[in-house]
């Protein structure tokens, strides 16, 4: 329940236009404001009365105590870790976007209680040598880095060496993750580096090319993966050398250009 003097003071701030007050909501956008509200069943309507926003205003002022309260349990990373991936910490509770995106992805994924522990202690792991990662490194290249760390969990199968020992280095966002993906998945250090936009992304082509990763990184040939398009020789050469950020359909169409002798500028 509310004081009074806490209505009063929720009365006072009630904005008086739609834009301003789901600002004063605390909410990202518009959309998640509307969303928001058709789950707490105050509806979508354009133009609303005091009365509904001074409720709407009281209804998230109650959820954002509730969830300060709840996270205050949380002080520690590695308990922050746990309570977010085993769902006693939902997403709309954390009040840190960057962490709250990562929480909300990690809850998209669906992982059993075997699963969810087990990234638990992978995330734990990340966040010994300072913040949580997903802090310290919150997107690469315009993607949330959680994406990277949940597919590179998936196939800790394969890892190469423990992620205990790995030490992160100074550098933008891509090379920090970058450096992750090669200690775990890279034993010789001779994967391309445009494969590692793989471990970004969530779509069937990406789980195919993480693949080619993995036997990569283990010491396999780009003569025996199962490439979409034909390459030469020459071109599977050059393919090595195509730029680290390229996604990895443009690298191959660079190694089919520049595979016959087409000048750099080109």
């Amino acid at each position: 329940m509310l004081s009074v003097v806490q209505m009063d003071n929720i009365a006072h701030s009630v904005a008086a236009t739609t834009d301003a007050h789901w600002r004063k909501l605390c909410f990202a956008s518009q959309q998640e404001y509307e969303d928001w509200c058709w789950n707490r069943g105050f509806g979508k309507a354009v133009r609303k009365e005091f009365g509904q926003k001074l409720r709407e205003s009281a209804a998230r002022f109650l959820e954002l105590e509730a969830g300060q309260a709840r996270a205050r349990h949380f002080q520690s990373p590695d308990a922050l870790v746990d309570a977010i991936c085993s769902g006693r910490l939902k997403h709309w509770e954390v009040q840190h976007r960057p962490l709250q995106a990562a929480a909300e992805i990690i809850h998209d994924a669906r992982l059993d209680a075997f699963e969810s522990a087990s990234l638990a202690d992978f995330l734990k792991v990340l966040s010994r040598p300072g913040p949580v990662i997903s802090l310290a490194v919150p997107e690469t290249n315009g993607i949330p880095v959680m994406h990277g760390l949940l597919n590179l969990h998936d196939l800790r199968a394969y890892w190469v060496r423990p992620v205990a020992d790995w030490v992160p280095p100074q550098g933008t966002s891509a090379q920090v993750f970058g450096s992750l993906v090669r200690h775990l998945m890279d034993r010789f250090g001779d994967v391309p580096g445009f494969l590692e936009s793989a471990w970004l992304r969530r779509d069937p082509d990406g789980e195919r090319y993480r693949s080619w990763y993995v036997h990569l990184g283990r010491g396999g040939s780009l003569k025996t993966l199962d490439l979409p398009v034909p390459l030469t020789r020459r071109m599977l050469a050059v393919l090595r050398q195509a730029p680290a950020g390229f996604p990895v359909e443009r690298a191959l169409m660079w190694a089919q250009v520049a595979g016959q002798g087409v000048g750099a500028g080109l």
